[in-house]
């Protein structure tokens, strides 16, 4: 999974970030110090991102570099608005699209995705998510869909621990990647 994910991306010979850095020295896949890391900021500069209407799903902007520099907590001032970002940084970690936006009812702030790990890895999922990074089980909901082979996965964002309403879009999409990133780690262990 990840580490078949990280070959082919090496084979395309793109600069990395320390995430990858670190974890494609540890699996052996290139030699340590090879490589000059990126900064973390950049990550998501090429991505796709929209902000949407939640009830209509019409597109109020296409994502640019003024909208990730606004506070996540953008998103609890305009409750009717979601982030949708495609990201090859996300398909890295097998997840596809992440949408964040701020829960109407309990005001607070989610990720919505999908992860496409077999569903036989369902129960290791629940578990790492409560013992290796501590979500209670009212901090995410984990549904397979058969027909699409992908696992639904929402959460809260203050379940995360570096999460912070005042870090921007852009370092919250960095928290959330790195999560995504170790989560993709422990499954392959």
């Amino acid at each position: 999974m990840l580490k078949t994910n990280m070959e082919k991306l090496l084979k395309r010979n793109e600069p990395l970030f320390a995430e990858e850095i670190e974890y494609a020295e540890k699996q052996g896949l290139i030699e340590e110090g090879a490589m000059t890391k990126r900064n973390s900021a950049e990550r998501f500069k090429d991505a796709y991102i929209e902000l949407s209407d939640k009830e209509t799903e019409q597109t109020v902007s296409k994502g640019g570099a003024d909208l990730v520099q606004q506070p996540v907590s953008y998103l609890k001032k305009n409750l009717n608005e979601f982030l949708y970002v495609e990201s090859q940084w996300f398909e890295l970690v097998d997840a596809d699209a992440v949408v964040l936006e701020v829960d109407d009812v309990f005001r607070n702030y989610q990720a919505l995705l999908g992860i496409k790990i077999q569903k036989k890895y369902g129960e290791r999922l629940n578990q790492l998510l409560q013992e290796k990074f501590g979500f209670a089980k009212k901090d995410y909901s984990l549904m397979f869909d058969g027909g699409e082979g992908i696992w639904n996965f929402n959460f809260s964002l203050e379940a995360l621990k570096d999460f912070n309403e005042e870090r921007t879009i852009s370092e919250t999409l960095n928290l959330v990647y790195r999560f995504l990133f170790d989560l993709a780690q422990e499954v392959e262990r």
